[in-house]
């Protein structure tokens, strides 16, 4: 091979290999559920404004997941974010993990979460807890509550 090809090669590698990097970027991006998008803006303004330090930026992968072929979210982490009084999150169909660990809740309603597998609550307030309709769970820690109702 000549000079000019090999650049030529090597020239189109490079790009290949930097468009084609920029373009799985720009499908990582991943359209929300709109029902979840606007419940979980609810939660969050609801919890801050008792004082809770939940992050309103939805695209935080510390505190939230998503799946990329529903859209619906996946995940919560508000472990340690000062949120105080009960917690609805009965209407994330998606949601497949949830821990809210070492902070004062006093109640959770999980209403019928299929898909959640994963949940922690440790250091709350809790005094009871309904997971009957949960049937999915795999994983549970309610430990340091004062729970003195599991159904």
């Amino acid at each position: 091979m000549n000079r000019n090809k090999i650049k030529l090669y090597m020239l189109l590698s490079v790009m290949l290999f930097v468009f084609g990097g920029m373009s799985i970027d720009a499908k990582a991006a991943v359209t929300k559920n709109a029902h979840d998008v606007k419940e979980l803006k609810k939660i969050i303004s609801e919890k801050r404004k008792s004082g809770g330090k939940v992050s309103t930026n939805l695209e935080n992968k510390k505190q939230y997941g998503w799946s990329r072929e529903t859209g619906r979210l996946t995940r919560i982490i508000w472990n340690r974010k000062e949120i105080k009084g009960k917690v609805d999150v009965s209407s994330f169909k998606g949601l497949k993990k949830l821990y809210i660990n070492g902070n004062k809740i006093t109640g959770i309603k999980l209403g019928k979460l299929e898909m959640l597998e994963d949940l922690e609550v440790i250091n709350n307030r809790l005094k009871r807890i309904n997971l009957t309709k949960v049937k999915n769970l795999k994983f549970f820690i309610c430990d340091k509550n004062n729970i003195r109702r599991l159904n």
